[in-house]
C-alpha cells in the first residue's frame, strides 16, 4: 500500500494501473526555496499530517515504513512514532548539497536500513554510507512483457504522435520542469537539423504545477529554431500511464536532464527494454546504469553542442544504434530483472525489521534502569581442620 501526496501528477494513476493500492493524502514539504509561503505551510499542517499517516500505519498493522527522499519525513516520523521498522529510500539529487546537511541527520537518526537508486547517490547525501551493510544499492527494473516491440505498435504509436513519415524521432520522456532540461533537447535538435531536417522532437510528460511559464518558454524557443506541431516537427503530449504504448515511436531517447535532479531516470531501463538507444546527460547514478558509447551515450549536463553531435551520430549511424541496443537489451536482462530488484528490497526490509527489534530491546532494557554496579566478589571460605 502506499501514500500519496493529492497533488497534481500521473503517480498514482501508474502505480494503480501496476496493482498497488493508493491513499491520497494532502502532504506539505520541504523547498528548495526562499520563498516563506511553503515553509510555513510545512510548519502550519505537518503535525497533523504526521498524525494521519500514524493513523494509517495503526490500521494496516505495518511492519516496515518505507520513506522517499529527505524532503519527505513525514512517513518516516511516523513509522518510527508507531514503533514500525523505517526503510529510508533516496531517489535523486535534488536536495541542493548544503541543505542536505541540515535534512539528512534526521533521515539517519529515524532510518533502521538506507537504499539508494544507485551508489553515487547514496555517496553524496551525508551518513548513508555509514549504515553499513544496513545500507543498499537498489536500481529500478522494467517488466519486459510491457515494453515488446513490434513493427505494427511502431506503426500506431508514431501515428497516435502525428509522427512525420520518414522523420527519426527524437523523445524525452519526464514531467515538465526546468529539472527535465528539456530546453537543452530543443537546442540541439535546433542544430541537427541543418543536417537533418527530417528530425521531430517529441516530450512525453505530464505539467507540473508552477512550471507553466517554463513549458511556455519551451514552446516558443521550438518554434524559434524552426520546431513547430503544425508540420510536426514538435509536440508535447501528456502519455499518462500509456508510455509503453508511445514509447516505440522514438528513434532515440534523449535525457538531458540538469545537475541536482536525477537518480536513474525508469524511463531509460524503459527505453533500452523496447530497444531505443539512449542518449543521457551525466546526472545522479546515470552512468551507472549508461556506459557511455556501450550501452548508450552519456554527455555532460548543459553542454548543447556534445548532446547534439551525440544524436546527429546515433541519426547518421545504423550500425551504431543496433550495437548499442544489443548491449543496453542484455545489461538490462543481467543486472536490472525484477526479480533482482525484489530480492533486494526483501533484504532491505529484514534489515530494517531486525534493527528495529534490537532498538526495542534496547529501549525496555533502559525502561528498568541502568544494571547495577556489580560488587566486589564474596571473600572466599576458609575453614580450620
Amino acid at each position: 500500500m502506499a501514500v500519496v501526496p493529492s497533488e497534481p501528477g500521473n503517480t498514482a494513476e501508474r502505480l494503480r494501473d501496476g496493482g498497488v493500492e493508493v491513499i491520497l493524502r494532502p502532504m506539505h514539504r520541504l523547498r528548495a526555496t526562499l520563498r516563506p509561503s511553503p515553509h510555513l505551510a510545512l510548519a502550519r499542517h505537518g503535525i497533523g499530517e504526521i498524525t494521519a499517516l500514524r493513523r494509517i500505519v495503526r490500521e494496516q498493522q505495518a511492519a516496515v515504513v518505507q520513506s522517499h527522499g529527505d524532503l519527505n519525513p513525514h512517513a518516516g516520523i511516523a513509522g518510527h512514532l508507531e514503533g514500525a521498522a523505517v526503510h529510508w529510500q533516496i531517489l535523486d539529487s535534488r536536495t541542493p548539497v548544503a541543505l542536505r546537511y541540515v535534512t539528512m541527520p534526521l533521515a539517519c537518526r529515524l532510518a533502521d536500513s538506507f537504499a539508494a537508486i544507485g551508489y553515487e547517490l547514496a555517496r553524496s547525501h551525508p551518513g548513508v554510507l555509514d549504515f553499513g551493510e544496513r545500507y543498499v544499492t537498489i536500481y529500478t527494473a522494467v517488466d519486459p512483457a510491457r515494453f515488446a516491440r513490434s513493427a505494427e505498435l511502431r506503426v500506431a504509436a508514431r501515428a497516435e504522435l502525428r509522427v512525420p513519415e520518414g522523420a527519426f524521432c527524437v523523445g524525452a520522456i519526464g514531467n515538465r520542469n526546468p529539472q527535465k532540461g528539456h530546453e537543452w533537447l530543443v537546442r540541439a535538435a535546433g542544430s541537427v537539423r541543418t543536417r537533418h531536417p527530417q528530425i521531430a522532437v517529441r516530450v512525453l510528460g505530464a505539467a507540473s504545477p508552477g512550471h507553466e511559464h517554463y513549458e511556455q518558454r519551451l514552446r516558443e524557443e521550438a518554434a524559434a529554431l524552426g520546431l513547430r506541431e503544425q508540420d510536426g516537427s514538435f509536440a508535447i503530449v501528456d502519455p499518462g500511464a500509456r508510455v509503453p504504448d508511445l514509447i516505440g515511436a522514438l528513434d532515440a531517447l534523449c535525457m538531458s536532464s540538469v545537475p541536482n535532479s536525477e537518480g536513474i531516470p525508469t524511463v531509460i531501463l524503459e527505453a533500452m527494454t523496447a530497444g531505443i538507444p539512449v542518449v543521457a546527460t551525466d546526472v545522479g547514478a546515470v552512468s551507472e546504469v549508461v556506459m557511455d558509447g556501450v550501452t548508450g551515450r552519456v554527455v555532460p549536463a548543459r553542454d548543447g553542442r556534445a548532446l547534439s553531435d551525440a544524436r546527429a551520430r546515433l541519426a547518421d549511424d545504423a550500425a551504431l544504434r543496433a550495437r548499442l541496443v544489443a548491449a543496453g537489451r542484455e545489461r538490462v536482462h543481467t543486472h536490472f530483472s525484477l526479480e533482482r530488484l525484489v530480492d533486494l528490497y526483501a533484504h532491505s526490509y529484514n534489515l530494517a525489521m531486525a534493527h528495529r527489534a534490537t532498538r526495542r530491546r534496547r529501549a525496555a532494557l533502559s525502561a528498568y534502569g541502568p544494571s547495577p554496579e556489580p560488587g566486589p566478589p564474596d571473600a572466599p571460605e576458609t575453614g580450620h581442620g
